[in-house]
């Protein structure tokens, strides 16, 4: 059985998250499992696989803004089946429940899903002693997704054979999803402006080179353009905290899981 997991990662932690969904898997020998960030996705990449696996953070209570946008321009599914997979540091809120609707919308059928707690991320929360879940993934969080990859076979041959899923998310009413629709249109826009300290910029490219919709630009100094997704990755990336945004000022910047956290190596 073959699986392909197209991901987003902010951070590092959904590509951590899904190589121990790829590692579950690949316990029994006649499964595989591959691994493509959705910015080197192809169409024709999905015909080899039997499932399909999305994977992303969850940004204010809904799947970022890229991957609704990849999700959308995915080849009709012909009711293939796939998988969701979450990392997050709060309220999952209707997260899953959006992704299955779009995927739906594909003709895509979501048969499972699972999320992954993890040391939360964004800057704009990040205080000294004030680090939500500092030790996410713990070694039981990271067993959980391991044994994930191992029920997903079974999973799909249940599907198969018998045409029943797990337990489908199902839409609840709830502050977080009301706050979530302002999200892309105005939170976005308004609230995460950034700008390069020009004294501090040492042109090492990395803000540009890292940035998931190319928003960053390299003129004479980085210079941030265009859509933004909130994810901070040019803030928390940048050696000489040169970019700030209106909320990230004298916060501590996330440089990925910890190597003494991973269970894998």
């Amino acid at each position: 059985m073959k699986t392909l997991i197209i991901y987003f990662s902010a951070t590092g932690n959904t590509k951590y998250g899904a190589e121990l969904i790829k590692y579950g898997f690949e316990q029994a020998e006649e499964n595989s499992c591959d691994l493509i960030e959705i910015s080197r996705f192809s169409d024709n990449m999905l015909i080899e696989y039997d499932l399909i696996g999305l994977a992303c953070p969850v940004f204010d209570y809904k799947p970022p803004l890229n991957m609704l946008e990849f999700i959308k321009k995915l080849p009709d599914g012909g009711k293939k089946p796939c998988f969701t997979f979450l990392s997050y540091a709060g309220n999952l809120s209707n997260t899953f429940w959006i992704l299955k609707k779009e995927m739906e919308k594909r003709d895509y059928i979501c048969i499972a899903q699972k999320e992954m707690l993890a040391q939360g991320s964004w800057t704009t929360e990040r205080a000294a002693g004030k680090i939500n879940y500092e030790n996410e993934p713990s070694a039981e969080t990271q067993n959980r997704i391991i044994h994930f990859g191992k029920e997903l076979p079974h999973i799909f041959d249940r599907y198969k054979d018998t045409g029943l899923i797990d337990a489908a998310p199902s839409f609840h009413f709830n502050l977080w999803h009301i706050i979530s629709l302002f999200y892309n249109d105005f939170v976005l826009k308004y609230l995460f402006v950034t700008r390069v300290e020009i004294d501090k910029c040492i042109k090492c490219g990395l803000c540009v080179n890292s940035c998931p919709t190319g928003r960053m630009k390299f003129e004479k100094f980085p210079n941030p353009k265009g859509k933004c997704l909130g994810c901070y990755r040019c803030i928390n990336m940048c050696p000489e905290n040169a970019i700030e945004g209106w909320l990230t000022k004298n916060k501590i910047r996330y440089k990925g899981l910890s190597p003494a956290l991973k269970i894998l190596k």
